[in-house]
């Protein structure tokens, strides 16, 4: 997360100076996360002389402009090896995506009712939890576990192998 704060000397915010400020923010994100690529740029609030807004105050007047924002980023060395091993069957690849994060927007329509909604995803080798409040997000993290450990602790206490354990996992 970022705050970024310009002086605009009273004047009006257009389209222009957003992206300038949205530039200089990735900049001081790619300077002091080197080993990281963004993937995710969200604009979580902006304020201008010291008033809220959910939506971009553009052709307001102002002088200090405040643009809080979230960053998902990836390791490059992640984003490499993949390339790679597309690359090596022939495969381009252009971008890459937070498919937690890009799931819970299709499915934030559901719960329009809810002021707070909360999307866990267990995945195979992580669990992402993303909490959104009034329809921004608020919080986003991973944990290394996944459905395979399940599947592994059920194996375990049981005394199963994998599959027999994946079966009543996929049970429950």
């Amino acid at each position: 997360d970022l705050s970024i704060k310009k002086k605009i000397d009273n004047n009006s915010i257009d389209n222009k100076l957003l992206k300038q400020i949205i530039q200089d923010a990735k900049s001081l994100i790619e300077d002091n996360y080197k080993l990281f690529n963004i993937i995710h740029l969200i604009i979580l609030h902006s304020k201008l002389d010291g008033k809220f807004y959910d939506s971009m105050p553009i052709n307001k007047v102002g002088n200090d402009l405040i643009l809080e924002i979230k960053f998902i980023l990836l390791p490059k060395k992640i984003i490499q090896s993949i390339k790679e091993l597309f690359k090596n069957n022939h495969i381009t690849i252009n971008n890459f995506y937070n498919s937690s994060y890009l799931k819970s927007l299709n499915y934030i329509k559901y719960f329009d009712q809810y002021e707070n909604k909360v999307f866990l995803d267990i995945g195979y080798n992580q669990t992402t939890l993303i909490v959104y409040k009034k329809e921004k997000i608020f919080f986003i993290n991973s944990i290394p576990i996944g459905g395979i450990n399940i599947t592994k602790d059920i194996s375990k206490i049981l005394n199963l192998n994998l599959d027999e354990s994946e079966k009543m996992k996929i049970n429950l």
